[in-house]
Parts: structure tokens; C-alpha cells; sequence
């Protein structure tokens, strides 16, 4: 995948970028550098801290869970073991309880208690989508959800249509990002990678979400101990949960973004807006979507050459856990003058190639597979 980005830029004739990702747009950030870094100036991870490949052990879920509940006092990838289980019925169970995940994901209730009870605990998940229980008890009635995600919004219906979409399969491409780690897709390759090479070298900003049950903030410390992040800007933005710093702190997550590009980058981002929910551009007001190359959509062009975009996790164009990835590409690097002539584009980061979608140079990142 981190292949197919590198083509995107070279077809985009953009030597360099910025790349940044929330939560697994933040993990295949990190791994554009890890295996293009000439082609990365920057980075801007977003809740999901840096993870370097483990090139001795690798990944286990019980044992990451074991330790996890060592140092939170919770196992925070307990619902790993339901989207990893290999028996097949996990697309089907999710896809047929969408009122409930929704719930789960954008309810409007106390973080990071929420997230936790429902995700951090052995079999909650499951009960909670098939049982509508919490901690064992009943939940009675439809729970009320967040602003930007009442069922009686475009999201839902955007998220229950893509769940229902067979012919791009539904829910299951999207786990196939738990299931390419949880089975060691990637450890052989990465094994091979030098040392050094798990350095991130460039400007890279952390924007910690301390209300975030899963992605916890604290993650940060062993890859920054271990000296792998020599040039590392941490940001907390707080009194949100995992979607939330999207969603319900966009300007304030914009302008972190934003002063880190100036102070450590040297760009001004005025254009810069984190919410998928308003549609446009600090700077220009609303612009429409509309189709790129061969048709498909994804990128937002303004006027030649110049495309604005937006980071979303999944409420406006893909499924609940494809992934924000956005990648800012001025054409000089080493002249912020000359930012009017930069494009900003995003990926809709899809995990499956699916039937009947072209998948051109420019367009076929929507819909890779990382087990493959």
C-alpha cells in the first residue's frame, strides 16, 4: 500500500509530502516513511501513536492484550478477538446489528468510559451489537447519539448503505487491517528493514486524544524512549473521544495541524479544515465534490491544478473503520511563497480490491488489501 501512495505521488509529480492519517491512516502513514522516506517531509499522526514494527517477535493478540491490561488495567484490544475471529459470520453480524455499532461508535455518552466498556473488555462488543447489554445490563430504547452522527443525517444513511453494498463487500474489506496484523501479514518484509531505518527523521506531530480508550496517548513514550522520534511534537486535544477529535474539536485539531506545518515546516495552511461535516475549506467556502481520472470519486478539485480535502474516518464517504489519510503536496517544498500551486489529496484508504472498480495509478489505492 505504502507502494502504491509512493506511484500516486509520482504521478501527481509531487516529489515530497506531508502526510497525515488518523487512527490506521496514521499507521499507513508511518509506513509511507518506513518505506519511501525521500518521499515524506513530514508527518501528522492523529490518536493512533506511532507503532514500529516488532521485527523479532510476532504479534500475538493474547499477549498484547495481557499486556495491555498490565498497563491500563483493561485489555484496550478486546475487540480485536471479535473483527479477527476466523469463523466467518463476523461481516454478517456487524453488518446485520448497524443501528447498534453505530451506537457504539458515535453515542453520545461519557469518553473514554464508553469506549472502554464496550471495547476494552472481553466480549462486550458482541454483547452490546447482539444483546443491547452494557456491563450486563439492558440498554432500554435507542441511545442518543452525537450531533453530527443522529440517524436522521446523510452519515447514517451513507454508513447503512455501505454496509449493505455487496458488491464492494460490505463491512469485510475494512478488517482486513485487524486481520493482516493479528495474522503477521507484513512481519517477514518488515523484518528487513534496517534499523535505522525505523527512525522517523522528519517533523512528525502526535495529536494525542487523552479521552481516547483505545488509541491511548500514553503509547507514545516507548517508540520517543527508544529514540525513534527525534524530532517529535506532541499535542493533547481533550474533552472528545476517538472520533471526535475530527468531528467535535475540527478547528481546534486544524490548528494544531496547522501551527505545526508553519513553525516546524514552514507552511501556512489556511485552507486547512479537519471537519468532514462542514464540507469546506477555511479559506474558499464549500466546494463540490466531483470525480478524478477514470471517474471515481475521492478528491475535491477547485479549479486546475489546486485540490482541497478534508481527513474523515468514516461517516462520509466509507465504511466505519476505513481511514482518513490525507497527503498535502506543495510543488517546491522549500518555498512556502508558492503554496497556491500545491495539491492536497485525499485517500479513501479501502483494504480490498474490489470486483469491477478500476484500479488506475491514481486511483488504486482505494482498494488494496494489506494481508496481500
Amino acid at each position: 500500500m505504502s507502494d502504491d501512495l509512493a506511484e500516486l505521488l509520482t504521478a501527481e509529480d509531487a516529489p515530497t509530502a506531508i502526510a497525515i492519517g488518523h487512527d490506521w491512516g496514521s499507521f499507513l502513514a508511518n509506513r509511507l516513511y518506513l518505506w519511501h522516506p525521500e518521499r515524506v517531509a513530514g508527518l501528522a499522526l492523529l490518536n493512533f501513536a506511532y507503532m514500529p514494527p516488532n521485527q523479532t517477535t510476532p504479534f500475538d493478540l493474547d499477549q498484547m492484550n495481557a499486556l495491555m491490561e498490565q498497563l491500563f488495567g483493561h485489555p484496550i484490544l478486546a475487540y480485536w478477538e471479535l473483527l479477527t475471529r476466523a469463523t466467518g459470520d463476523v461481516p454478517a453480524l456487524l453488518e446485520g446489528n448497524a443501528a447498534r455499532l453505530w451506537e457504539l461508535l458515535h453515542a453520545a455518552r461519557p469518553q473514554p468510559e464508553w469506549m472502554r466498556k464496550l471495547l476494552c473488555e472481553r466480549g462486550a462488543t458482541e454483547a452490546f451489537l447482539t444483546a443491547g447489554t452494557v456491563d450486563g445490563e439492558a440498554v432500554a430504547g435507542d441511545i442518543k447519539l452525537r450531533d453530527y452522527a443522529g440517524h436522521d443525517g446523510v452519515y447514517w444513511e451513507d454508513f447503512v448503505r455501505r454496509l449493505t453494498d455487496k458488491e464492494a463487500g460490505g463491512i469485510a474489506p475494512a478488517l482486513c487491517w485487524y486481520r493482516a496484523m493479528s495474522e503477521n501479514a507484513t512481519f517477514e518484509v518488515e523484518r528487513t528493514l534496517e534499523k535505522e531505518a525505523l527512525v522517523l527523521k522528519v517533523p512528525t506531530l502526535f495529536v494525542a486524544c487523552p479521552d481516547d480508550a483505545v488509541c491511548r496517548a500514553e503509547l507514545i513514550e516507548a517508540p520517543k524512549q527508544e529514540g525513534l522520534l527525534p524530532d517529535l511534537t506532541v499535542v493533547e486535544v481533550g474533552g472528545c473521544g476517538h472520533w471526535g477529535i475530527i468531528y467535535e474539536k475540527a478547528e481546534e485539531t486544524a490548528g494544531v495541524i496547522g501551527g505545526f506545518l508553519k513553525e516546524r515546516l514552514g507552511f501556512l495552511a489556511p485552507w486547512l479544515n479537519m471537519s468532514p461535516l462542514f464540507n469546506h475549506c477555511m479559506e474558499t467556502g464549500v466546494i463540490a465534490r466531483t470525480s478524478y481520472k477514470n471517474g471515481s470519486p475521492g478528491l475535491q478539485r477547485q479549479r486546475p491544478g489546486h485540490y482541497r480535502c478534508m481527513i474523515s474516518d468514516g461517516l462520509s464517504e466509507n465504511c466505519w473503520s476505513r481511514n482518513a489519510f490525507l497527503i498535502w503536496m506543495p510543488r517546491i517544498m522549500t518555498r512556502p511563497t508558492n503554496i497556491s500551486v500545491g495539491h492536497n489529496l485525499k485517500f479513501e484508504i479501502c483494504s480490498k480490491r474490489s470486483v469491477g472498480v478500476p484500479t488506475t495509478s491514481h486511483m488504486s489505492v482505494r482498494h488494496m488489501n494489506p494481508s496481500t
